[in-house]
């Protein structure tokens, strides 16, 4: 995000572009939230190449001080893609806009999880060692090993 803005006076474009280094479980929704702080952001401007939901509904993103917010959001599946959201704000010289472009990526729901395990429904055996160290001979314990 390149920065040179216009203060108290006429709409600055702003872009914020991301790309993400893990893959998310298919199916999971997400909230993407993106700091402006600014006085005013044209609703009708912000622009995005977030995945939508399932293709089913587009994912909306709207604007309430400090954030844009965009859900919901769908699973994120492509490594290689630059994500944008775009918009047009107008900045007074009294907004704090020292975090402006900072992003928070959450479930949209808590109980979601975000990555598959790679282990499921799997019972790892355990051993109970009655000797841990190893004072009656070469590791002998309750499996009697020799």
């Amino acid at each position: 995000m390149g920065l040179g803005l216009f203060l108290d006076g006429g709409w600055n474009t702003i872009s914020v572009k991301f790309s993400l280094s893990h893959r998310t479980k298919i199916g999971t929704q997400f909230t993407v939230k993106i700091n402006v702080g600014a006085s005013y952001v044209m609703d009708q401007s912000i622009d995005h190449n977030l995945p939508s939901f399932q293709g089913t509904s587009q994912s909306r993103c709207l604007y309430n001080k400090p954030l844009i917010i965009c859900e919901p959001i769908d699973a994120w599946t492509e490594l290689n893609n630059t994500y944008h959201v775009s918009f047009k704000a107008h900045i007074l010289s009294t907004d704090i806009i020292t975090n402006l472009g900072s992003i928070t990526i959450t479930p949209y729901q808590s109980n979601q999880q975000l990555f598959t395990p790679f282990l499921q429904n799997q019972t790892i055996p355990t051993v109970v060692w009655t000797d841990y160290h190893d004072y009656t001979g070469f590791h002998d314990g309750s499996l009697n090993l020799k």
